[in-house]
């Protein structure tokens, strides 16, 4: 669900709660890159983390584990044992940037961390919105806390270059896109990395495979995978197959019949049981 606070609304893109009580219960979830970054917690739980992705295990009623997921560059995983309870916090591209006072790269400085930046007072709060019912009220306990941690002050340069980037048709070169910031390559590339800890080429091509993705999602003919190379602006067909071969492990045909969308937004995973 969306947060209900305006301010909010313009750098979190929703929340999500998920939860299974089915003992034994194992199931494998692949996530694929996204320009978007999530903070997840599960209550009960005990986690461990890996250069793929995280496990999270069955702990004490009152364990808490946290965790935070940036752009990735690859798929990347989680194993998850049941019981679990899940909330999830999905930033826009900036976003957790307004609720930071360092910089971001620092803050998460590899793919999937244990996040512990805002201390004891967060996990009390996660623990709060964990304990209510109403879903309505999860996402204001949720808002209130960002609203208290909003830091409106980011250099309006990052922004403008990704708003810029997000009109893929016009594939701006790193040069390009400097000269229209009025700033040299290395403070556009040093920009990218404080702020979204990535490269300009890297940040096109996962915005070139999400709208492949979204459009793949939208469409009636699914056989259509031939226009999602033009709909991406990739430079051709084979283009398109080596670029999501690298990001997902799979070629397009594969990657596209196994994926499902979750929820109303733009979450797609492959989910499986493990036995």
């Amino acid at each position: 669900m969306e947060p209900e606070c305006e301010i909010i609304r313009k750098h979190i893109s929703y929340y999500y709660f998920h939860s299974s009580f089915e003992k034994g219960f194992t199931k494998q979830l692949q996530f694929f890159p996204h320009y978007k970054n999530g903070l997840t917690a599960y209550l009960g739980a005990k986690g461990s983390y890996t250069e793929r992705g995280a496990k999270v295990e069955p702990g004490e009623p009152d364990d808490l584990v946290v965790m935070f997921t940036r752009m990735q560059h690859s798929s990347a995983s989680s194993v998850i044992n049941a019981p679990f309870n899940k909330l999830g916090v999905v930033f826009d591209v900036l976003g957790m940037n307004y609720f930071l006072q360092d910089d971001f790269c620092n803050v998460s400085h590899a793919p999937t961390v244990s996040f512990n930046y805002y201390g004891e007072e967060f996990n009390v709060l996660l623990k709060k919105v964990f304990r209510e019912t109403d879903l309505k009220e999860k996402a204001r306990l949720l808002d209130k806390y960002f609203l208290s941690k909003y830091n409106p002050i980011l250099d309006e340069r990052i922004e403008e270059a990704v708003r810029l980037l997000f009109d893929i048709e016009k594939d701006y070169s790193v040069t390009e896109l400097a000269e229209k910031l009025y700033i040299n390559r290395r403070t556009l590339l040093r920009l990218f990395k404080k702020h979204l800890c990535t490269t300009v080429e890297q940040f096109k091509i996962v915005l070139k495979f999400r709208k492949a993705l979204n459009y793949y999602q939208q469409i009636d003919d699914k056989s259509k995978m031939v226009d999602l190379s033009y709909i991406g602006n990739f430079y051709d067909q084979s283009d398109f197959i080596a670029k999501v071969k690298a990001k997902t492990g799979l070629g397009p045909k594969a990657f596209f019949n196994k994926i499902q969308k979750y929820g109303e937004k733009d979450t797609y995973w492959i989910m499986e049981r493990v036995e």
